[in-house]
């Protein structure tokens, strides 16, 4: 993803999915919203 966007490392947040199921768009957004609100 850094490549393809020219990201940097430091603006990625990570999301964690421990149910072995595929991760939905809906979880990435929870918890990066959950993470933003905090850092507010």
């Amino acid at each position: 993803m850094m490549i393809e966007l020219g990201t940097d490392a430091a603006k990625l947040v990570s999301v964690l999915n421990y149910d072995g199921m595929p991760i939905t768009a809906d979880n990435v957004f929870r918890q990066i919203e959950g993470r933003r609100k905090r850092e507010i």
